[in-house]
């Protein structure tokens, strides 16, 4: 592929069919068979279609799968695609192994989503983390997905094509956020946790109890779980799992 023309299509584009036209080009770069180009804000609030945060060619019953199984509570690629820019194969985390080692696992873990993927006929994939900002100047996290028929690791692969195909993945991303602002952004529940609310939720994240966060925190068990209230009522989530989950998955705290 043609490193200036592809750049020059996606910047020069109009419509999100001649974007998702070069997702396409994207995929059959790295040889893969379907790719998926994701708001990794919106994704952890998925409750309708699969399409609400993302465009997608990925075989529909996986589509499905993914949200009956509400997977993107516990996909770990959204974490990751959140804490930086460098892409990554699935088979390079350690929720991959652990789901291809395994055999059926619940999809409410990371190696159970990667299982359901493998189960659906989906081995590995590229994900290419994506940032910046709308005409309005809001910032954006997405991710680009490109599924790959075959285990593929950063040693194995093109080196040539794991070079110039970030770049091309994020002119492409630049030049959506233009066409169609409103579907990319980050301005999602959870956005406003203070600070006290994020640190709380990492120790929860980390298995420790109220009393556990309060000794840390000096101060008492009844403020860390007023705290822990507040963060969830701000993320919409309906228990403390469901809060740290929702957390980690929009990248407002880390393990």
């Amino acid at each position: 592929m043609d490193v200036r023309k592809t750049l020059e299509r996606a910047g020069g584009a109009t419509t999100t069919g001649e974007i998702e036209e070069l997702f396409w080009n994207l995929t059959e770069s790295l040889g893969g068979c379907a790719w998926t180009y994701a708001d990794i804000g919106w994704l952890p609030y998925l409750t309708g279609c699969y399409e609400d945060a993302a465009r997608s060619t990925v075989r529909e019953d996986f589509q499905e799968a993914y949200l009956v199984h509400g997977c993107s509570l516990s996909d770990p690629c959204i974490p990751k695609a959140h804490d930086g820019p460098t892409p990554f194969f699935w088979s390079n985390l350690r929720d991959w192994q652990l789901g291809h080692a395994s055999g059926r696992l619940p999809a409410s873990s990371g190696a159970g989503v990667m299982r359901l993927a493998f189960d659906h006929g989906l081995p590995d994939g590229l994900v290419v983390p994506l940032r910046g900002r709308t005409p309005d100047n809001r910032p954006t996290h997405a991710a680009l997905t490109l599924f790959l028929e075959h285990a593929e690791t950063s040693e194995t692969a093109d080196p040539r094509v794991l070079s110039w195909l970030p770049v091309a993945a994020q002119a492409a991303h630049a030049r959506m956020a233009e066409i169609e602002p409103e579907r990319l952004t980050t301005d999602r529940p959870g956005g406003d946790l203070s600070p006290r609310e994020r640190d709380i939720l990492s120790h929860t994240a980390a298995g420790r109890t109220a009393a556990d966060t309060s000794e840390i925190l000096t101060i008492s068990p009844r403020t860390v779980e007023k705290h822990l209230e507040s963060a969830m009522r701000k993320l919409g989530a309906t228990h403390k799992a469901h809060a740290v989950a929702l957390a980690l998955s929009r990248g407002l705290i880390s393990l």
